[in-house]
């Protein structure tokens, strides 16, 4: 039972009190609860026991206010059944857990991975490199093909004595290389050729 109390409150972060279901429990028994539109428990504006036989920690729990949020099933080190545990405040606090959850809301959709198609063929680009190299070459795009002609042409009627292999260069159209991409494109059909092209990279990697 130690053992059990230690990892229910050792699952609380820094200020939080956690609870498991058998407190939860424990305090409907003493005190009323109502649920709020945010899904919070709160005890209810009820009058506190006031003859000299009222339970003390009734009373001591409705000056105080509870609030109650469950948390969901939580796997804890030592018990092999999943334990669901709440957070608990004073009724007070109860604008910081509401902070508190509209903060995490905002961070999971600040941090959601934004696909664009110029990304996308950004990292086109790098499989189609890496691949390359994989061969022994080195990729180009069509376009630089004359502009490296020119200057092999300039080197050697300046008596260069540069040699350079034109077949270590792999020259190609990056539009014929690009899956086919449209701009209505959806976050899976995207991730989907993203896998494919990680795989690619991949393979090229162990190659090389």
């Amino acid at each position: 039972m130690v053992n059990r109390s230690a990892r229910v409150s050792g699952a609380a972060g820094g200020g939080q009190i956690m609870i498991s279901n058998d407190v939860v429990r424990e305090i409907f028994t003493i005190l009323p609860m109502d649920e709020s539109e945010t899904g919070l428990l709160a005890s209810l504006d009820t009058q506190p026991p006031t003859d000299g036989n009222g339970n003390p920690t009734a009373a001591a729990l409705h000056r105080l206010g509870v609030v109650i949020k469950e948390m969901g099933e939580f796997r804890l080190k030592g018990l092999e059944v999943p334990e669901t545990l709440s957070l608990v405040y004073p009724k007070e606090l109860t604008g910081r857990l509401k902070l508190e959850t509209k903060n995490v809301t905002s961070n999971a959709t600040t941090t959601r991975v934004q696909f664009s198609l110029e990304r996308l063929r950004s990292l086109v680009l790098l499989a189609i490199r890496i691949e390359a190299l994989a061969s022994h070459r080195v990729f180009r795009p069509t376009a630089m093909m004359h502009r490296s002609y020119s200057i092999q042409s300039a080197s050697g009627a300046a008596g260069s004595t540069d040699d350079i292999d034109p077949d270590i260069f792999m020259y190609a159209n990056p539009e014929f290389l690009l899956p086919p991409i449209h701009g209505s494109a959806t976050d899976a059909e995207l991730l989907q050729v993203m896998d494919s092209l990680t795989l690619r990279i991949s393979k090229a990697l162990l190659i090389m």
